[in-house]
């Protein structure tokens, strides 16, 4: 580990653990920018697929290393143990999700055109994230399960027979959108803030966000594999890399939780992130003017519009 983490507390485990939290792409950085470049549908969907699927699994897999390597735990686990951790927080999860978002479904032709609507989602949301974290089961993927119920609130609400469909308030949305805005601008300041020495932890990162994309070209050469993908869209899909707030947030818990020997991991995490970005923002415009035609969503689209980096 080049002498930046501590030898005799780190193990096989804590490397699982920081390549879990650095394995997933961000959702919050890829998909606007997506949106905005106007690609072929067989090429936005799997790279959105690919990082709404990995967000998550980055926080449930991380969360239950965690509970492994925790003090409580005695800082050892078995496959079976881990294997048990996880199938209870996937279960718990999606189930208490799936009834938590048809709750919201029936509550939202009420709170339709309602100030409050925001306010009472939100906390709503809290709630859910309480409980599940109490009950064991993964926070995270409840609160993904239970939006995207809501996010198919028109359809869903058709399924079970309601005689008006039931949708998100436009002001919600919009709501939503300022508040994400002011989020992720603050996260990425605390990222800024953290890159200080000593130098080693930053070093080692940009080292792991180099070898991200290192990794990350044969796994773009299987997965998009026949003739539907083109070279240059193949080379395109191996920079759409970026890590975003969940690797953030989810360095800071192990110390948090007092996992041993994570006390540089948010810098290492930190500098891994900003790496990624950087790949991502250079890379991306310049492969998308390579794209040939039948690669854009619209063959007239512009393709020097550059990635929306948050």
């Amino acid at each position: 580990w080049m002498g930046v983490l501590p030898a005799e507390e780190w193990t096989w485990l804590h490397a699982v653990m920081a390549g879990t939290i650095l394995g997933g792409s961000s959702s919050v950085v890829i998909m606007p920018a997506l949106a905005k470049a106007g690609l072929a549908p067989r090429i936005a969907n799997i790279v959105n697929l690919e990082s709404a699927l990995t967000d998550v699994l980055c926080v449930v897999g991380t969360g239950a290393l965690i509970s492994l390597l925790a003090p409580e735990a005695g800082g050892e686990a078995s496959a079976g143990s881990a294997g048990i951790t996880l199938l209870k927080s996937f279960g718990i999860g999606v189930g208490v999700g799936l009834v938590a978002g048809l709750v919201f479904v029936l509550t939202l032709r009420p709170l339709h055109g309602s100030p409050y609507a925001y306010p009472i989602t939100l906390g709503m949301l809290f709630i859910l994230y309480v409980l599940v974290d109490e009950l064991g089961g993964s926070a995270a993927l409840a609160i993904l399960t239970a939006a995207v119920m809501i996010g198919n609130a028109p359809t869903l609400s058709k399924t079970i027979g309601l005689a008006k469909e039931a949708a998100l308030d436009s002001n919600v949305q919009g709501t939503h959108g300022e508040l994400t805005f002011i989020i992720k601008s603050l996260f990425f300041c605390f990222i800024g803030a953290m890159l200080a020495p000593p130098w080693g932890p930053l070093l080692f990162g940009i080292f792991l966000g180099g070898m991200l994309l290192v990794a990350r070209v044969p796994a773009v050469l299987v997965a998009c594999a026949g003739d539907s993908f083109s070279k240059p869209s193949r080379a395109l899909v191996a920079v759409l890399l970026p890590r975003g707030m969940a690797a953030g947030v989810l360095a800071m818990m192990p110390y948090q939780a007092g996992v041993p020997g994570t006390e540089q991991l948010p810098v290492i995490v930190f500098a891994g992130v900003l790496t990624s970005i950087l790949i991502f923002a250079g890379g991306f415009p310049v492969l998308k003017k390579r794209l040939p035609a039948s690669d854009l969503a619209d063959p007239k689209a512009p393709k020097d519009a550059a990635p929306v980096a948050a």
